[in-house]
């Protein structure tokens, strides 16, 4: 058995949909056990794994079929997807706090994702750099918190060992 990486979208066609964009990598063995192709075409190593948001963003423009991407229309969309995802995040840790039976890992990492993937597409919605967001915050928080100031670069230097 030749266990491949593939890359699987689930759309309305597909598996099942679990939302409009929800893209997962799988390795799992390409036949059935009878040497059968189960369609899910094989892909060694995929052009867009150095760069996730290139793919999701391709991804996002290619399945939006209603509006044109990057409109009004969805921004409005990626921020009620975000939302919705969130909720199904923040249920996983609720029924995890409460010790509901059952390992929730795999579900909460899935859902942490998609919470990712909707944060970035609707930052490029609006034309947010987040990395430059996430930094200027990190500068606004030291200053609200002067006491704070250091912290991190003393963390970051016990971390490499300096």
């Amino acid at each position: 058995m030749d266990a491949r990486l593939t890359m699987r979208i689930y759309a309305p066609s597909g598996v099942r949909q679990i939302g409009p964009l929800r893209a997962s990598i799988e390795r799992h063995d390409d036949s059935d056990g009878a040497g059968n192709d189960r369609g899910c075409p094989p892909m060694t190593t995929p052009l867009w794994a150095g760069n996730w948001r290139a793919a999701v963003v391709a991804i996002h423009e290619k399945v939006l079929k209603k509006w044109r991407p990057w409109s009004d229309e969805d921004r409005r969309f990626l921020a009620l997807a975000l939302a919705g995802e969130v909720g199904e995040l923040a249920n996983l840790v609720k029924k995890d706090w409460r010790g509901d039976a059952g390992n929730r890992g795999k579900l909460i990492r899935e859902e942490l994702a998609d919470v990712r993937i909707y944060l970035e597409l609707l930052a490029i919605a609006h034309d947010v750099d987040l990395d430059e967001a996430c930094l200027a915050k990190v500068y606004e928080l030291q200053r609200r918190w002067p006491e704070a100031a250091g912290v991190a670069d003393r963390a970051l230097r016990e971390e490499e060992g300096q």
